[in-house]
């Protein structure tokens, strides 16, 4: 069975992927409803940080950017 028809069996399998297709030149652009949750914010920054995808956020945008405030990440 080849790599990329193993199955995904963790959430660092799923980052690893991500990773691999980002580097091949296949990084995403995701939307992200109810994008204030601060879980949310970020999981986004740490995933653009790792250069696996880029996203436009919808959702409160007051919430939003405080959240990037609280969380130190520049949205």
């Amino acid at each position: 069975m080849s790599m990329i028809n193993k199955p995904i069996q963790s959430g660092d399998e799923i980052i690893a992927a991500a990773q691999r297709l980002a580097s091949s030149g296949k990084r995403k652009m995701v939307a992200i409803a109810a994008a204030q949750d601060a879980d949310v914010i970020e999981a986004i920054a740490s995933a653009e940080a790792d250069g696996i995808l880029d996203a436009t956020l919808f959702g409160d945008q007051a919430l939003i950017e405080l959240g990037g405030v609280r969380n130190r990440v520049s949205l």
